[in-house]
């Protein structure tokens, strides 16, 4: 999305995730910067979180609605 964001996650600036690799073996991603964010937006939608969930409930009034 260009421009500022009204998501949460769009203060995060750092991102760490531990996981394992395909072969099994520990594997630690560090990411900073607009990729930490999109790490974090992944994650989101992994714990069934969207984009609209973090909209306050006036961005999240269908247009027209008069809220």
């Amino acid at each position: 999305m260009p421009g500022p964001s009204p998501l949460t996650h769009a203060a995060v600036k750092k991102d760490l995730a531990r996981g394992k690799g395909e072969d099994g073996n520990a594997l630690t991603l560090e990411s900073q910067g607009r990729l930490a964010r999109r790490f974090q937006r992944e994650v989101d939608h992994i714990n069934g979180t969207l984009c609209v969930d973090h909209f306050t409930p006036i961005r999240r009034a269908p247009a027209g609605s008069g809220r």
